[in-house]
Order: C-alpha cells, then sequence, then structure tokens
C-alpha cells in the first residue's frame, strides 16, 4: 500500500449548538457576511408551528432564532440567490420555495410547483441565475427564473424516483459540474447518482 499525506485541516470541532428545545438540522448555507444560516427539520413541533432559521457568526456564537410564519416546520435546503441576494428556503411539506428576510423571518412565496404530491428537496442555481429545485417524491427538476414564479418541470424521469422505499426520497441534492454542462443528484432511495445533460433533449 502507498502512504499519502493528507492536509493537515486542524482539530475538528463542534462549530455549534442548536438553542435548548430545537432539533434536527438540515439545511446550511453560508452568507456574504460570513454567518452560518440553519434551517431544521423540526418533527418534534406541529405543522401550524411554523419554520425556524437559525443563525451563527463564524465563531457559532449563536445569533438569533427566527421563525418563518407561513412555513411549515419541515425546512430542507436553503441557498443565497447569487444575483438577487435573497434567501431561499425550501419549505418541503409545503411544497413551495420561500424567500425569506434572515433578520425578521417575515417570507413570501418565491417558487411554486403543480403535481400530486410533491416534496421539493435541494436547490441550486445555473449562471444565469434560474432556480433548480429536486422532487424526491414524484421525480422531476423543477426549474424557474431568477424572478420566481410557478415553476416548470425541466426534467422528469424514473430514475429520479424512489423505486425502493423506505426511504421514499428520491432525488435529493443538486450540483452542477464546473462547466455547467451536466447536472448531477443523487437518489437517496435507490443508492443512484443520475447524471443529466444541460443541453439537448
Amino acid at each position: 500500500p502507498i502512504t499519502v499525506p493528507a492536509f493537515d485541516r486542524g482539530t475538528v470541532e463542534r462549530f455549534a449548538t442548536l438553542p435548548a428545545g430545537e432539533a434536527h438540522p438540515e439545511g446550511i448555507t453560508v452568507g456574504h457576511d460570513g454567518n452560518v444560516y440553519v434551517v431544521t427539520v423540526a418533527a418534534n413541533k406541529p405543522d401550524t408551528a411554523g419554520g425556524t432559521l437559525f443563525v451563527f457568526d463564524r465563531d457559532g456564537k449563536h445569533l438569533r432564532t427566527v421563525t418563518i410564519p407561513g412555513s411549515t416546520p419541515w425546512l430542507l435546503d436553503l441557498r443565497f440567490h447569487p444575483h438577487t441576494g435573497q434567501l431561499l428556503i425550501v419549505d418541503y411539506k409545503g411544497a413551495k420555495v420561500l424567500s425569506v428576510d434572515p433578520m425578521t423571518g417575515a417570507s413570501s412565496v418565491f417558487m411554486t410547483v403543480t403535481g400530486t404530491d410533491p416534496g421539493l428537496d435541494g436547490l441550486t442555481f445555473d449562471a444565469a441565475g434560474n432556480v433548480y429545485v429536486t422532487d424526491a417524491h414524484e421525480g422531476i427538476i423543477w426549474r424557474v427564473g431568477k424572478g420566481g414564479g410557478e415553476a416548470t418541470a425541466w426534467v422528469k424521469s424514473p430514475l429520479l424516483k424512489p423505486t425502493r422505499p423506505p426511504p421514499g426520497i428520491g432525488a435529493n441534492g443538486l450540483a452542477f459540474n464546473n462547466k455547467q454542462t451536466a447536472l448531477f443528484v443523487p437518489n437517496t432511495a435507490n443508492d443512484t447518482i443520475v447524471k443529466i445533460p444541460v443541453s439537448g433533449p
């Protein structure tokens, strides 16, 4: 065997702990301000409780807890839009993407979808600012322009559906390659990675 030295990344340590009574951190992103933004899948709360956003500074100090009225507690992914700066948060049970004020929690619906029992999960952007969101139930990649609105089904494929549940989660996260010629999507239930060409049919 060949021994290869790994880059010394320093000490791995706990960065932060959620406040008492909060649980199940899920989505995470870092803002231009260096703060770390986290949402939870709060299965321990009723669906009417609203979602929760936690903000930590770059050293892990808890800055604030923000309640998001109009959302469910089942928040999965979140990202700052690279063109507009909006904080977009995926509401899994609400089947929508919200634009959320990270200071007050005030929100508006950024993206809606159609279909039967959609399960919105991960989100990403292309260079033009279009937004792509996985549908873990229906096997769809939804797409909407940077201004939001009703999304269209950009790709629909049985390769993105959960055919071996549990878990009933198919298309999960998603990421473009560096040249944005392909989109890669893990299918959690099927233990597969799906490659979607960006150009062509």
